[in-house]
């Protein structure tokens, strides 16, 4: 079986090799870990998932994924936000976005979350459930 390859947006080089050991342990071979959204490598690269923690992109967040959408329409693209409103959650999967993720999300949570978008196509954070907005 061809493993997935993924690349990962995440600013903070501290929490980098955290998120590079989930995804490994879900599965995933992580081709690039970057700091910014490179559209052009990530183009180049053309990952099957694509991992962003949206709080620290350079530009406005549903843009970018909006932009990513565009660039990478195959790749799955999952979103690690500390946002936790439901109206963000929605709000970026309407931009583009398949699997939502809160900052309070565990290894095993993240790597389930990644595993269930990859499968199914979409995964919202159990944390953004209201009773008005069941999750997918």
């Amino acid at each position: 079986m061809e493993r997935i390859r993924s690349y990962v947006v995440e600013a903070q080089g501290i929490f980098a090799p955290y998120l590079v050991a989930v995804l490994a342990e879900a599965g995933l071979d992580v081709v690039h870990v970057g700091n910014s959204m490179d559209l052009q490598l990530m183009s180049h690269l053309a990952p099957d998932l694509l991992f962003v923690d949206l709080d620290y992109v350079d530009a406005d967040p549903l843009e970018s994924i909006r932009m990513t959408r565009f660039m990478l329409p195959h790749a799955v693209i999952c979103v690690y936000t500390g946002d936790t409103r439901p109206a963000w959650a929605a709000a970026c999967h309407l931009a583009g976005a398949n699997c939502v993720l809160t900052k309070r999300a565990d290894g095993e949570e993240i790597a389930m979350g990644v595993r269930r978008a990859l499968t199914v196509g979409a995964y919202t954070d159990k944390r953004y459930e209201t009773p008005e907005s069941p999750t997918c």
